[in-house]
């Protein structure tokens, strides 16, 4: 089934067609397969090694909207990763005080949520 539905692209990227007749109870993926989960603490030994990444997040909207991403974003940065955020030109300030990247996205977030 999932042949059927997913393509995977010269780049890497999978793409995936859903036929709109397909039916939920038609997507067995394994559910059967583990059959009962057992919540133990993590152990942070058992942690594998995230190299530092290179982290654009895209926000379109107002300040409500952008404002989580900062927090998530300097959390990012606290683990060592590069965070820019791609948003609206108004916002520039804001994420550079917070000590984070910018990079303008076109368009007026007024405009936008009217």
């Amino acid at each position: 089934m999932l042949n059927r539905i997913a393509t995977i692209k010269d780049d890497g990227t999978v793409e995936f067609e859903i036929p709109g007749d397909l039916k939920a109870d038609g997507l067995d993926f394994g559910t059967d397969v583990c059959s009962e989960t057992v919540d133990e603490p993590l152990d942070p030994t058992d942690l594998q090694y995230v190299p530092p990444l290179q982290i654009v997040i895209l926000i379109v909207g107002t300040r409500g909207d952008v404002q989580p991403f900062i927090a998530i974003g300097k959390r990012l940065q606290d683990y060592g990763h590069r965070v820019r955020l791609a948003t609206h030109g108004n916002f520039k300030e804001f994420v550079l005080t917070a000590g984070l990247e910018f990079y303008p996205l076109g368009g007026d977030p007024k405009v936008l949520a009217e």
